[in-house]
């Protein structure tokens, strides 16, 4: 399960930094789609996430 919450946790974080890049908020952020280094980051924190995960064994779950 911790492992499942961590996945959750670092696709939102991708998410929300895109949106914040593409569009901003309160008048921070906007820039027009280029990304900006906190995305590239949680980018690279959702891809390590996805390789821990496709290293288990198929049957192991985790709680």
């Amino acid at each position: 399960m911790k492992l499942q919450n961590t996945l959750l946790e670092r696709a939102k974080a991708v998410v929300d930094r895109v949106t914040f890049d593409d569009s901003g908020m309160m008048g921070q952020g906007g820039n027009g789609g280029l990304l900006s280094r906190e995305t590239i980051c949680a980018v690279d924190e959702l891809r390590l996430t996805l390789n821990d995960i496709q290293r288990l064994p198929a049957a192991k779950t985790e709680d």
